[in-house]
């Protein structure tokens, strides 16, 4: 019998070993066909599959539902670089985002996780596929109205504005203004430049200095915001971006001494307690009043530089120019090109609409609730004209920011179109349909005489409750919750990223 040639054996061997090699690599290239066809039929809009993943992992990423679709933004440092899907067909491969979307009809559900995840952690209704609530939506606006008009009136910057300084002026409305571009960067994901521990304001009476800025909540990067410090023009333009937005708020220099003067109870400090009516007596001889207080008081309250002149002195005049009109003049005039945006206390509501077309927001950016305000049996209500003229004297660097400002605001206001006051009326609407749903009662706080609010505790709808709370919440408050949210943020963040390379890792070996 005929030997088998050694070659042929060793041939017919290797195939037999190889088989099961290349029957994988059949139905890899199998799958893969499969997977290709099925993605030719998602709709054009859908994104790659690569990028969700990448996205999905950023420790400080904000998801959130937009009118026109679902929008995926990325940290603070790359809140350019978002990509938005109008369709709102998104990959399921995201374990942070699962939505669906069907453009044939009006109805879309969605599932996405909140930005506010370290500090609240909200319920999913997934049997009625209801989306977490979000603040930047009106939910009470049909899609009809959504296809009919757009969601932002065009704006010059085409973009929302991100960067923006706060300055500091007491008994303005400053702290409700405060608020609002609080929870705008809370909501939005924006780094905040936060005081020092020990400190919520920047160690005012001094200048804004960056060294007063707690730098481990920035993570090595220039803040989005800058609230409530006292005006530089040295220090705050070096420390911000150069794009940075500059806003301060003033009010008419009369009813903002009577507020100085019994918000911070003046009286007691100069030892007018016991006398029939302070405030007219102060104003009679007001200088003698306030040196006698300087030369008894080794250590003076600071509260004491808002007595005279209080709104420039915290717009960075020193005290020293406060007789010197040709240094008011000047002064105001630096701050015409600095400060992009000055609003006033009296006409709040329509300056927040100016704000809001300024930057580019929507109008729910700019709901409030006014904090702060004393009640009206704490106020000086019946000023004569005699006590008015006598304020203007005291707090001429005062008069004449308002008088300029006063002009610049009303010049704004006449280049807006027809539809300004509309804005200004939705508005208004929208600040009472809030006030009816979280705010239970109003109380008085004997000792400061300031309105404290009282929220429904038991009856807030829950989709309203984050909104009502943050709404509520004075800067201390605020600044307070932030901090423990970076501190929480930063403390997960090496965990986050050693666990999702890990899991890269592990994946990676499974396809293998």
């Amino acid at each position: 019998m005929r030997s088998r040639n050694p070659c042929f054996l060793w041939v017919i061997g290797s195939l037999f070993m190889c088989l099961p090699i290349l029957i994988y690599l059949a139905s890899r290239t199998k799958v893969i066909h499969q997977s290709k066809d099925k993605e030719g039929e998602r709709d054009h809009h859908a994104f790659d599959i690569k990028y969700i993943e990448f996205f999905s992992v950023r420790p400080s990423q904000l998801v959130y539902l937009d009118k026109k679709g679902y929008r995926l933004a990325l940290d603070s440092s790359d809140e350019s670089n978002y990509i938005e899907a109008k369709s709102g067909v998104i990959d399921k491969t995201s374990e942070n985002f699962d939505a669906k979307s069907n453009s044939s009809n009006d109805s879309s559900q969605a599932r996405f996780v909140s930005n506010d995840s370290f500090m609240n952690a909200y319920e999913e209704n997934e049997a009625k596929g209801d989306a977490e609530r979000d603040e930047s939506i009106d939910y009470n606006m049909g899609w009809e109205e959504v296809q009919e008009e757009p969601k932002r009136i065009p704006c010059a910057s085409k973009r929302p504005f991100v960067n923006l300084v706060l300055l500091r002026t007491h008994r303005t409305g400053s702290g409700t203004l405060a608020n609002i571009l609080y929870r705008y960067g809370d909501l939005n994901g924006l780094d905040f430049a936060l005081p020092k521990q020990k400190s919520y304001d920047f160690y005012w009476p001094l200048h804004f200095n960056p060294s007063y800025v707690d730098k481990k909540y920035l993570n090595s990067t220039a803040p989005n915001l800058l609230i409530n410090a006292r005006y530089s023009p040295d220090t705050i333009p070096s420390f911000m971006p150069e794009d940075s937005y500059y806003i301060a708020i003033i009010r008419k220099p009369t009813s903002h001494f009577e507020s100085v003067f019994y918000g911070y109870q003046i009286d007691d400090l100069l030892g007018m307690n016991n006398y029939s009516d302070p405030f007219d007596a102060f104003l009679t001889k007001p200088k003698q009043y306030l040196l006698q207080y300087l030369h008894q008081e080794p250590r003076f309250d600071i509260n004491i530089n808002m007595v005279k002149n209080g709104q420039t002195f915290d717009l960075g005049l020193q005290h020293k120019y406060y007789n010197d009109p040709v240094m008011i003049k000047k002064h105001i005039s630096d701050l015409a090109e600095k400060i992009n945006l000055v609003l006033l206390m009296e006409y709040f509501d329509e300056s927040l609409v100016l704000l809001k077309r300024e930057l580019c927001w929507d109008l729910d950016d700019v709901v409030y609730f006014k904090l702060n305000q004393r009640s009206p049996e704490y106020k000086e209500t019946n000023i004569t004209d005699q006590q008015q003229m006598r304020i203007d004297e005291w707090n001429n660097a005062d008069v004449a920011l308002y008088d300029f400002f006063n002009k610049t605001f009303w010049n704004k206001i006449s280049a807006q179109d027809q539809t300004f006051y509309q804005e200004v009326d939705k508005l208004r609407a929208k600040v009472r349909s809030l006030e009816k749903e979280c705010i239970h009662s109003l109380e008085t706080n004997r000792d400061t005489g300031e309105v404290e609010i009282r929220l429904n505790e038991h009856t807030i709808p829950d989709m309203s409750r984050y909104l009502c709370e943050k709404m509520t919440l004075k800067e201390e408050s605020y600044i307070s919750y932030l901090r423990k949210k970076y501190n929480l943020k930063f403390k997960d963040y090496n965990e986050r990223l050693r666990n999702w390379f890990y899991e890269k890792l592990n994946k990676t070996r499974l396809d293998l």
